[in-house]
């Protein structure tokens, strides 16, 4: 019988082996037949002929010589009962165990699919009744047939795949797995998280696998974070480690290459991106262009990421729902950047659109509100601290209040002004215009001295927020600098234009060229190549016009037209 006869049978075999092993006859609580030919109805109203009762022959060791599996789901055995050739169930058979050896590779892959397809509770010849199949699934009972694999167990019997299956886990045939993605680490979630579309916070058992090493077990504080990305189909969280469900302890991992151990981290969507590699390309580049600064990297704590984040990919599970890629952030906030929590000279502030709807309102008063309207405090300190408002009004009157001769010859005093240099040409060379007017980080470790950083990446190289293409018309990058009017920034132009044209060339010399930067974000999608069509057949995003050939095309000739902009600052 095969599968391509399938139309005229009711069943028909899928897969086929030669095999050879003994088992032992098992009928406890059974009652099962014996057959010399077909052991199931291949038409419809066909009687098969029975061998008699297999219970009499109960606790005899067999000689098994074949295998059979059928489109419906069941496995049977062509075995030798006293020189006799019959088929039987391959469940009323106890067989010999077998010694694995265990593989920690979580990734993704689909199924191939019969009718039925078989799963087992536990890994089948672990033990003499392991191989009992429980139950067999349909196709798309999985969505799209993506699975969630997180080890494998190879032995002489074949190699068998764990996968998650909605709050529990179930054995497949290795067999029966075809597109297997990259090895990424998993993050699985159980527990109920369903009220985090509530805007409620969960708490609930995390699971992380990485390569090959054991499991790390705790229990994570779990929220979505980010206002306009918590209406996506698609959610970001905000995820923080605890020893136990109390949440009074944090527990501190040291994950990948990273020399801090941290508890708190994000989990990325890329709901608004769908090579899952436009953020990340984004922080490298920052990270570099900082790393040409020495005042800045001789003053910042951070040793890992120098005041930024940053994302690894990883296959998430939540509830037993396989949700495909995401990127573990490393989470930046005053503790990354390592400051005294006992301290009130060690700040962090983010600027916010300002107190009133007016655009372009950060530095717009020597004395803004702290309240969250034109700056949050996002350090230990409430904006009622003397000392931490002073500081903050030390900064935002000279900005607001330093004619220009003094502004020149004082900045240093207040800020490093290459590092705030390096801020807004970033911000140009991206587009990221979302930065340039509010989202500006900053921080302090004496009161005195500020620096600058980027915390919100979601809309760059010229993607919205919301996954659209920004009109170039309107949004472009000479109108993003032109229209804003932070008094910071005007003031660089106008006093730092020298400096500013000369940072430019020398990054256009080095990091900020588009090749490199094309390169980066090449190996990167390289790194995750194999799972993310896998993973696009979990969901669809929103901006799927956005690829790497369009940042290809874009950066060389945006690039190009920034020169052209920096040109004529001193003209």
């Amino acid at each position: 019988m095969t599968k391509e006869s399938k139309s005229e049978y009711q069943s028909y075999v899928v897969n086929f082996k030669k095999v050879a092993y003994d088992g032992v006859i098992n009928q406890n609580n059974r009652k099962d037949g014996m057959y010399a030919g077909n052991p199931w109805p291949v038409r419809a109203g066909e009687t098969i002929k029975s061998g008699g009762d297999l219970g009499r022959f109960h606790g005899e060791t067999v000689a098994v010589f074949e295998e059979m599996l059928l489109n419906i789901g069941s496995i049977w055995c062509h075995v030798t009962i006293r020189d006799e050739a019959y088929w039987i169930a391959k469940d009323a058979l106890e067989v010999p165990t077998r010694t694995y050896t265990f593989s920690k590779t979580p990734y993704l892959a689909q199924l191939t699919f019969t009718e039925h397809l078989p799963i087992y509770e536990n890994l089948p010849y672990s033990t003499p009744t392991a191989h009992v199949k429980r139950r067999s699934i349909r196709k798309n009972y999985f969505k799209e047939n993506v699975v969630q694999v997180f080890e494998e167990a190879t032995s002489s019997a074949g190699t068998f795949v764990h996968v998650i299956d909605n709050r529990r886990t179930i054995w497949i045939n290795k067999e029966f797995i075809t597109n297997a993605g990259t090895v990424l680490p998993l993050i699985n979630i159980t527990g109920d998280v369903f009220k985090l579309a509530k805007g409620r916070t969960a708490v609930a058992p995390v699971t992380i696998h990485l390569l090959n090493q054991t499991p790390v077990t705790a229990w994570g504080r779990i929220t979505v974070q980010g206002a306009s990305s918590a209406s996506w189909a698609r959610h970001n969280y905000e995820i923080q480690l605890f020893k136990d469900a109390t949440t009074r302890e944090p527990v501190k991992l040291k994950l990948f290459d990273w020399q801090q151990a941290r508890s708190k981290f994000s989990l990325r969507s890329d709901y608004m991106d769908p090579t899952h590699v436009r953020t990340q390309t984004a922080l490298n580049l920052w990270r570099a262009i900082l790393k040409t600064d020495d005042a800045y990297v001789n003053t910042v704590r951070d040793t890992d990421f120098l005041g930024t984040t940053a994302g690894y990919p990883v296959n998430l599970s939540m509830n037993g729902e396989t949700t495909g890629i995401y990127n573990l952030m490393t989470y930046l906030d005053a503790d990354s950047l390592e400051i005294d929590s006992r301290s009130s000279s060690e700040i962090m502030i983010m600027g916010r659109q300002g107190h009133t709807d007016k655009p372009g309102l950060v530095f717009s008063e020597s004395h803004p509100h702290l309240d969250g309207s034109d700056f949050d405090i996002m350090s230990h300190q409430s904006a009622g601290n003397k000392v931490v408002r002073e500081s903050i009004y030390r900064l935002t009157s000279f900005i607001h209040e330093a004619s220009d001769a003094e502004f020149y010859a004082k900045a240093n005093d207040y800020f490093d002004p290459i590092n705030v240099i390096n801020y807004f040409l970033f911000v140009i060379a991206t587009d990221a215009y979302d930065n340039m007017t509010h989202n500006n980080v900053m921080y302090t470790y004496d009161g005195q001295k500020w620096l600058f950083t980027i915390l919100d990446l979601d809309a760059i190289f010229m993607v919205g927020r919301a996954g659209h293409k920004v009109n170039p018309e309107s949004k472009n990058h000479q109108k993003t600098v032109d229209d804003q009017t932070s008094p910071l920034w005007e003031k660089m132009k106008r006093t730092f234009a020298t400096e500013i044209q000369q940072q430019w060339q020398a990054l256009r010399q080095t990091v900020l060229q588009s090749d490199l930067i094309m390169a980066d974000a090449e190996a990167q999608a390289g790194q995750i190549k194999q799972s993310v069509k896998l993973d696009q057949a979990l969901w669809e995003s929103p901006a799927n016009w956005f690829t790497l050939d369009y940042l290809k095309d874009y950066l060389p000739k945006h690039l190009a037209e920034c020169d052209a902009w920096v040109d004529q600052l001193t003209k």
